[in-house]
């Protein structure tokens, strides 16, 4: 056998799964020091201490995200200001495709059903939101929640903000992640859908990385294996050639999906589940970013491990870390045994055709907080 199963003690990080809502808080008399990775940046009180709630940390213990938490002016030196109005604060604008469904989206859950009229939202990140929606990926992802350059804040200074409301964190990575964050994808899932799910697609798939020019990590032989899959009649998808729309329909409809650990795996919590994932991943350890997503999805979802691969770091290559595997074509071999028990185990119910109940949305909750402060 040349793949072992992976469970819980190869998990990289936490698996908090968290049933409330996280809260919405209001603060008043703030103020916003832009980007500088690995600086001094963030949303920061008239006693030039960080607001607490907007900074997001990976791993136990508070590793902090490229963040400085400290002030290199002072509340009474900053003169901008924001006009008064209804803000709320939309986290870290990250560029990266899962970091961006992962840090970027998760302070967005109050508008799973909807923004309220007049309300802009503030986000850290390089450039502002007319670069940010230039990106036509990340376009269409808020286009999920009918959200557009329009209804975000360009801050490029020192700014003053009379009422900030914070929703805090539906997800952390290797931290913790609430089901509130399983609602709004699915909600922007839905909406990108039209409402309609794509009819079932028994052909089993392979959700390939073999033609990113970039990334964290790559396996240099899938190729291989890949090969050997679709001289069998597996379908091979590369995820970067799909829009996102294109991606949530391929997940909502495969009863089979094969394919090396990668963030396209991320986009599996906007549909609803309808087979097994069987997910190569040639590396020690799994982030467990992606098993909370299978948690929330409630994913079947086997992650497989080619014994005697072999890993390498390549700082500042095109991908920090490449993995070898000793035997990709017993590895395809072994993948292709396993799909048809894949296949029987296809999904009933919601996740097989029926309308899933709607994830609603909080259409009220960032007024009533402002309300409730009065």
């Amino acid at each position: 056998m040349a793949l072992k199963k992976l469970g819980a003690d190869r998990y990289w990080g936490g698996v908090d799964i968290r049933h409330p809502d996280p809260v919405i808080e209001v603060v008043e008399d703030v103020y916003y020091l832009p980007v500088r990775w690995g600086g001094q940046w963030g949303v920061f009180d008239q006693d030039d201490q960080i607001v607490g709630s907007t900074v997001d940390y990976f791993l136990e213990g508070d590793h902090l995200m490229g963040q400085e938490p400290t002030s290199y002016t002072h509340y009474n030196d900053v003169e901008d200001a924001l006009p008064d109005g209804d803000y709320v604060y939309g986290g870290r604008w990250n560029n990266h495709f899962g970091h961006f469904l992962t840090e970027s989206l998760v302070r967005l859950w109050p508008f799973a059903g909807g923004k309220p009229p007049g309300l802009k939202i503030v986000m850290h990140g390089d450039g502002g939101p007319q670069n940010w929606f230039a990106d036509v990926r990340k376009a269409e992802i808020l286009a999920g929640l009918e959200l557009t350059a329009e209804d975000f804040v360009h801050i490029d200074r020192p700014t003053r903000i009379r009422r900030l409301s914070i929703p805090h964190s539906s997800f952390q990575q290797q931290r913790f992640a609430h089901v509130t964050y399983g609602r709004l994808c699915r909600a922007m899932g839905e909406r990108l859908l039209g409402g309609q799910l794509p009819p079932l697609d028994d052909r089993p798939a392979w959700l390939s990385k073999s033609q990113l020019g970039r990334g964290v990590r790559r396996t240099i032989n899938e190729h291989e294996v890949e090969a050997v899959l679709q001289q069998h009649g597996v379908e091979v998808v590369y995820p970067e050639r799909f829009s996102f729309a294109e991606l949530v329909a391929f997940f909502a409809s495969r009863t089979c999906v094969l394919g090396t650990l990668q963030s396209g795996h991320n986009v599996s919590l906007f549909a609803p589940p309808v087979g097994r994932l069987l997910t190569l991943h040639p590396y020690f350890s799994v982030n467990t970013i992606h098993v909370k997503i299978d948690l929330l999805n409630g994913n079947d979802n086997i992650y497989l491990y080619p014994e005697g691969t072999i890993e390498r770091s390549e700082p500042g290559q095109a991908f920090m870390v490449e993995a070898t595997m000793p035997d990709p074509v017993g590895v395809a071999h072994e993948l292709l045994d396993m799909i048809p028990a894949a296949q029987s185990r296809r999904l009933t119910g919601a996740g097989a055709g029926e309308r899933p109940a709607s994830s609603g949305g909080r259409l009220d909750t960032l007024r009533g907080a402002w309300a409730r402060q009065g």
